[in-house]
């Protein structure tokens, strides 16, 4: 009786066996064996791109830097990139969780993973990102042409929002370049000008009197760098520059003139700057920060 009852049991065992092999289910215990190279080079990266839902979202770097190539085009923000690239130079495989297609629903591949293709002048990968592993430390991919999912610890910021990651920069100033200011506005205008003495202050082409100097200079630092809140839609460089309420022209020795055009609107200032084609949108309240009365300046 014994004997027939441990003859039933090793028998269901190796059923159960082999329905987890069928299925798959080995693979989720931790494997380390066989896990290949995943060797991204950063420094030569010269274009990225992240699809996710069939959108893409591409890097292109070019002499000037890192830019936002599609699905809009503008100059990314380097310091996000160049996060993004630390993270995906530092991915390392750890484990093999699965390598059974029917399952990768379960680690966040398939329909809703993100492919991020990386070319370099010598070639090129394509990684494809799922969800969180165990914790928000880890996730799972698998590597263009490979079925097996792996798991790898480590954080990995991909785009999601285009505005984000284009560069907000309006304009970079350091204050110790300008020499003159012009501000004009729809009510008055004046001007700022550096002397052997320090600053000096001329109001709607008076003469000039002596500037609160400290003042001056801590209302430059404003613009070293100036950045915006975001973009504006429906509206161009061009239009702004036509429709400017104010304007603060900056007078640089040897690089001639830089100049910040702002129309104030309702509740946001569309803004833009001498070598720029975007639109950036400021806070209102920016707008006497940027553009003061004369009396700020004033001894």
């Amino acid at each position: 009786m014994q004997q027939r009852q441990l003859l039933w049991l090793l028998g269901a065992l190796v059923v159960l066996v082999g329905i987890a092999f069928a299925t798959g289910s080995f693979n989720k215990n931790a494997s380390t064996l066989d896990l290949p190279a995943l060797k991204i080079p950063g420094n030569e990266l010269t274009r990225i791109v992240i699809t996710r839902g069939g959108s893409p979202f591409a890097f292109e770097k070019q002499e000037d830097g890192w830019q936002v190539v599609e699905p809009i085009a503008g100059k990314a923000d380097s310091a996000l990139v160049a996060q993004l690239i630390a993270n995906l130079t530092a991915i390392e495989l750890e484990t093999i969780v699965s390598n059974n297609e029917e399952r990768y629903a379960e680690y966040g591949l398939g329909e809703g993973e993100k492919q991020v293709d990386l070319i370099w002048p010598s070639g090129g990968k394509t990684i494809l990102i799922g969800g969180n592993g165990p914790d928000l430390q880890s996730y799972y991919l698998r590597i263009a042409g490979d079925r097996r999912v792996y798991l790898t610890k480590g954080r990995l910021n991909l785009p999601d929002d285009t505005d984000r990651w284009r560069d907000k920069t309006v304009l970079a100033i350091p204050r110790g370049n300008i020499e003159k200011v012009v501000v004009s506005g729809p009510d008055a205008g004046y001007e700022l000008a550096l002397t052997a003495e320090g600053w000096s202050i001329s109001i709607d082409g008076d003469g000039s009197e002596p500037a609160d100097s400290s003042a001056v200079m801590d209302w430059l630092s404003r613009f070293a760098p100036l950045k915006a809140a975001g973009f504006m839609r429906g509206t161009t460089a061009a239009d702004i520059k036509a429709n400017a309420t104010h304007q603060v022209h900056f007078s640089i020795p040897g690089a001639g003139t830089q100049t910040l055009w702002i129309e104030a609107r309702e509740t946001e200032l569309a803004a833009t700057a001498s070598g720029q084609d975007t639109a950036y949108r400021l806070n209102f309240n920016q707008l006497e920060q940027l553009t003061p009365q004369a009396g700020t300046f004033e001894n």
